[in-house]
């Protein structure tokens, strides 16, 4: 098999090898080819350690961005590559980083480092593939295995237990048996990984198309259990709860790709088909450990609160209010999350309700009616303008004739608001 190589990125590597420096485009990049995937970004191995990098690319911008690390970052029009020198590393002291690294000689060297046999692929097109560990092989059997001893791999870089579930849930891989059972005396360690990293990880995971596939293998490596141990899917699992398992994962491969949505899914609790359990908001807690943005936890709170509250009334005022409550913006997630938890939940008394709710507020968004304060034909200072003017009392006036044209809408006009302010007030 030929890769087809963008030619900004030929060039580079023709340069490098002109200058008799081996090099090979390595890593996500060929192993995303083999899959008949478009790369993402593009990263390069070389014999050519950083200097010599910048010197045979003078006349082109160059990022010295981990040179310390044997990587720089040459910049195209078309993109920016990286460009590491073929190299070997010492000890992970922190679990993280390696403390040094020493620049070798060989493409084989190189690929002994890498975390996973699908990452650990080298391509040129002189030599072809070079994959001393059987990459290609496992891809082609959708195989998950580390290079190595995978408790090496993992006790190197704690962060890799969290790729691996990442792989493992996005391409849709199965687990070789030997890099899964290394998580059993090293999951512990996840908790010494930057709650960041932790964090884009587990957004990852979420996000696939896989992602009950994914949380399932958190739950039975135990990594999840070390992140958020006081959420029910831990406590539960822990119970061998099948019936409630069964229905968290169903929920989450039901739900679209939003993140907050699938986010608000790990905090159902047993045995409430539309009920949450905020205990406290445990989940608020858990986010902020872990350092999601403020702007994703009160999205997820929202939509828990807006969770407990809901119960299924197809009134139109109730509807509306509901609507005012979370926003027009954020209704149709609820709903979306509300629709997941039924069906998972085999609640089929609630399917019907459902099915009319999205009809009405599909029907109040398209007609404009009045939801907020800001939809009435009348604002503070119009009130002002009558005579009154107290703040406290406007407020109050504004509410309450909310509460009017959203039982009757054609009530919206300004002269008819006018004449009900004048009738209860002046």
């Amino acid at each position: 098999m030929k890769i087809i190589i963008p030619d900004y990125l030929k060039k580079i590597i023709e340069r490098l090898s002109e200058n008799g420096f081996p090099t090979y485009v390595v890593g996500g990049s060929v192993r995303d080819i083999l899959m008949n995937k478009e790369p993402v970004d593009w990263d390069i191995a070389t014999l050519a350690e950083p200097q010599e990098v910048i010197s045979v690319f003078s006349d082109k911008k160059v990022l010295k961005t981990g040179e310390k690390f044997g990587t720089v970052t040459i910049v195209e029009n078309e993109g920016i590559v990286e460009v590491t020198t073929f190299r070997s590393e010492g000890n992970y002291t922190d679990g993280r980083h390696p403390d040094r690294v020493r620049f070798e000689k060989n493409i084989e060297t190189d690929l002994s480092r890498r975390d996973f046999t699908i990452n650990a692929i080298a391509y040129n097109v002189e030599s072809g593939f070079i994959d001393p560990y059987g990459g290609v092989v496992d891809i082609r059997n959708k195989i998950l295995k580390a290079v190595g001893d995978p408790k090496e791999r993992f006790s190197e870089d704690h962060l890799r237990m969290m790729r691996a579930v990442r792989f493992y849930a996005v391409l849709s891989f199965k687990m070789e048996l030997n890099t899964r059972n290394a998580f059993k005396d090293l999951a512990e360690n996840i908790k010494k990984v930057s709650p960041e990293r932790v964090s884009a990880e587990l957004s990852q995971i979420l996000m696939s198309e896989n992602p009950a596939k994914g949380v399932k293998m958190l739950l039975d490596t135990t990594l999840i259990k070390h992140l958020m141990p006081e959420t029910h899917i831990v406590l539960e699992h822990e119970k061998s709860n099948k019936d409630f398992l069964d229905c968290i994962l169903c929920i989450l491969d039901n739900t679209p790709k939003i993140l907050h949505i699938r986010l608000a899914a790990l905090f159902l609790k047993p045995n409430a088909a539309i009920k949450m359990d905020t205990h406290g908001e445990t989940f608020t807690i858990i986010m902020k450990r872990l350092c999601f943005s403020n702007d994703l936890i009160k999205k997820v709170a929202m939509l828990i609160r807006a969770s407990e509250d809901f119960n299924f009334s197809t009134e139109r005022l109730y509807i509306k209010r509901t609507i005012r409550n979370i926003g027009k913006r954020n209704i149709h997630d609820l709903i979306k999350f509300m629709e997941s938890i039924v069906y998972c939940s085999g609640e089929k008394k609630h399917i019907e309700a459902i099915t009319i709710i999205k009809r009405t507020i599909d029907e109040i968004l398209k007609n404009k009616e009045p939801i907020n304060i800001s939809d009435l034909n009348i604002d503070g200072n119009g009130i002002k303008r009558l005579g009154i003017d107290e703040g406290i009392i406007v407020g109050e006036i504004l509410e309450y004739l909310m509460d009017v044209v959203l039982i009757e809408p054609k009530l919206n006009r300004k002269d008819l608001l006018i004449e009900i302010i004048k009738d209860k007030w002046m």
